[in-house]
């Protein structure tokens, strides 16, 4: 039995390793922790059940648990800048926008991204500079050209708006795009004419 360069038989460590006599039995769910000097069981207990799926080890100060863990993330960007947004066009996907700003129609391959794996669409985040006026924008999320039922509205003179609701499930293939149209009244003057949507899978 080894931990480390420890060896159990002589009881002799490595360098800046705990030494002492390693336990010749243990309860189940011990384990061995260093107190600074020595090799020594500890006082907390691991759990006996499974952990349940994005779970991970952790210590909560009486004993090892399962605590939730959140797994990675994947973020697509689709943006535009330099002119107003039309009423009815879709944001540049990566993000890019030029000098013809937004983009029309949806079957422009700069319009739409494809999914590369499987993923449920969690939200979507969208900022927009804030000229006058309350002209509201309506920020829609498209899977495949049809409107997913994830949408952000936001007043023209807002600058941040989010939602986590209508979560859609993507597969491998799929394209998503955003549409932004014009809900309500006002000029071309008092709608944004920069705008970036981070959808979040």
């Amino acid at each position: 039995m080894s931990c480390g360069s420890f060896r159990r038989d002589t009881g002799v460590a490595g360098p800046g390793e705990p030494g002492g006599v390693l336990p010749d039995t243990g309860a189940d769910g011990t384990f061995l922790q260093s107190s600074g000097g020595l090799w020594v069981p500890s006082a907390y207990a691991l759990p006996t059940a499974a952990p349940a799926v994005n779970q991970v080890l952790v210590g909560n100060g009486t004993n090892m648990v399962y605590a939730d863990h959140a797994p990675a993330r994947s973020y697509l960007l689709f943006g535009c800048g330099a002119s107003v947004l039309n009423n009815t066009s879709f944001l540049y996907s990566g993000g890019g926008g030029g000098p013809n700003n937004s983009v029309t129609p949806i079957t422009s391959l700069i319009a739409k991204t494809g999914v590369l794996y499987a993923a449920t669409v969690l939200g979507a985040v969208v900022r927009h500079n804030a000229p006058l006026g309350a002209t509201n924008i309506t920020y829609t999320i498209l899977k495949n050209g049809a409107s997913s039922g994830m949408t952000v509205v936001l007043a023209s003179n807002a600058t941040i708006g989010s939602t986590t609701a209508n979560t859609f499930s993507v597969a491998a293939g799929d394209d998503l795009a955003v549409q932004c149209d014009q809900t309500s009244g006002g000029s071309l003057g008092v709608r944004p004419t920069l705008a970036l949507a981070l959808l979040i899978l």
